[in-house]
């Protein structure tokens, strides 16, 4: 694994799946990856934190076989939570306030329409393709279109597709410029957000 510094991870990873919920986000850093390096630097705050994810996914289920909607390099990719945590050197779960069972629900439904869309290399926001970070915002936006408008999930897909770009989400996220001043969310924005709740912190277990 990534994770050098935990040679029982496994173990650990099984104390926050015990706390993982259908919803949740899973926020990682792997600190082997080029990427992490580039992601973290484009998205760096004044604000001294010990916490700089490079990576968000989403729970959908917890069946142990598609557990984790993500956006790799491989496109959208179905991965367990172990998965994620094999290729992690911290992992933390967070869980969003503003995000009811019911609301959940819905945005679950958005899974076969996403499951065909590519990775996002240029950091647009927008459902012609999605960064790691952009596709659980993609799901809140859609969903919460559809309600405040009434419109089934496919109608809503339909609609926000059209766009020029992602309509309001529920969850309270701050949007930053990566790329000139094209506004981006980052995996730091969904941590930094003021609906996360943390849940878990692997950096924590790991030190009690």
């Amino acid at each position: 694994p990534s994770n050098k510094n935990f040679p029982k991870w496994g173990a650990l990873a099984n104390k926050g799946y015990s706390k993982l919920e259908v919803g949740d986000i899973i926020l990682t850093v792997d600190d082997k990856k080029l990427t992490t390096k580039f992601i973290t630097a484009a998205t760096a705050t004044d604000q001294k934190l010990d916490f700089l994810p490079s990576h968000a996914a989403i729970c959908v289920s917890k069946d142990g076989k598609f557990e984790v909607a993500e956006m790799t390099h491989s496109d959208f990719t179905k991965s367990t939570f172990n998965d994620v945590c094999y290729e992690s050197t911290r992992v933390v779960i967070i869980r969003m306030k503003c995000w009811d069972k019911t609301f959940i629900k819905k945005m679950m439904t958005l899974i076969p329409f996403f499951e065909n869309i590519g990775y996002d290399r240029m950091f647009k926001m927008g459902l012609e393709a999605l960064s790691c970070s952009e596709l659980p915002y993609a799901m809140d936006a859609t969903i919460n279109y559809a309600v405040n408008n009434k419109l089934s999930s496919a109608e809503a897909v339909q609609a926000v597709q059209d766009m020029a770009k992602l309509p309001k989400t529920r969850a309270d996220l701050d949007l930053e410029p990566v790329v000139g001043d094209q506004e981006y969310i980052s995996p730091l924005g969904w941590f930094l957000s003021k609906d996360a709740e943390i849940i878990w912190d692997s950096e924590y277990e790991s030190n009690n």
